[in-house]
């Protein structure tokens, strides 16, 4: 397999019931966190597929390279996200996010709590 992207490409339609969640999916749902949720929810409860369509709907292709977050990775790993039915029914909630500049560079701090219902 050769990458995250590609995984998700595979298995966008096997549910968790029939491959339980592993490593590949953690490091899936650990990456959003480094989003800019911030205008699309933070402490309210809503499904990954809600919470993808919502960003890709305030984020261009205009602005997506002025996106903040430390991986730029991530606008491209939400496009292939939102229309998984692997990630669907997962939730997302209790976005905080804070960015520190510390001399040349910046440190940014995130999480996220994901419930899944298997």
């Amino acid at each position: 397999m050769e990458n995250i992207l590609n995984y998700i490409c595979l298995r966008k339609d096997i549910s968790f019931f029939e491959r339980a969640f592993n490593q590949v999916d953690a490091l899936i749902l650990s990456t959003l966190a480094y989003a800019e949720w911030g205008t699309v929810f933070q402490e309210e409860e809503v499904t990954l597929s809600l919470a993808c369509l919502k960003y890709l709907s305030q984020k261009t292709i205009d602005t997506q390279p002025n996106e903040k977050s430390i991986s730029s990775f991530v606008p491209t790993l939400i496009r292939t996200l939102h229309d998984a039915e692997r990630f669907q029914n997962i939730k997302l909630k209790n976005f905080y996010e804070k960015r520190i500049k510390k001399n040349a560079y910046s440190l940014q701090h995130s999480h996220l709590n994901c419930l899944i219902k298997i």
